[in-house]
């Protein structure tokens, strides 16, 4: 759960913030961390963003943070295979353009 004025990360049971004083009333708010596939589907198709996004949830959110880790990576190998692939046609036939 985090503090509704600051945004620091409290204890579950917490009437009040530690870091600021006020007063947490909504105690049902908590950031699902399950990892799911949609998080690496994201970080397939805009790596740079799901590399962003991992590295601020690194410690609040990791399994959400290693999913778009792992597909950025996927998706940044898929686009070098593509690129070699792609600079191999272009030695064998030459004239021809992608």
């Amino acid at each position: 759960m985090y503090c509704p004025k600051c945004g620091k990360k409290q204890e579950k049971d917490a009437a009040y913030c530690s870091e600021c004083g006020a007063e947490i009333t909504n105690k049902n708010i908590e950031i699902e961390d399950k990892g799911s596939i949609g998080w690496g589907i994201l970080g397939f198709f805009f790596p740079l963003i799901g590399i962003i996004l991992a590295v601020i949830w690194n410690e609040d959110q990791p399994y959400n943070s290693m999913a778009l880790k792992r597909g950025a990576a996927i998706g940044f190998l898929v686009w070098i295979v593509v690129n070699m692939l792609k600079f191999v046609y272009m030695i064998a036939y030459p004239g021809f353009i992608i």
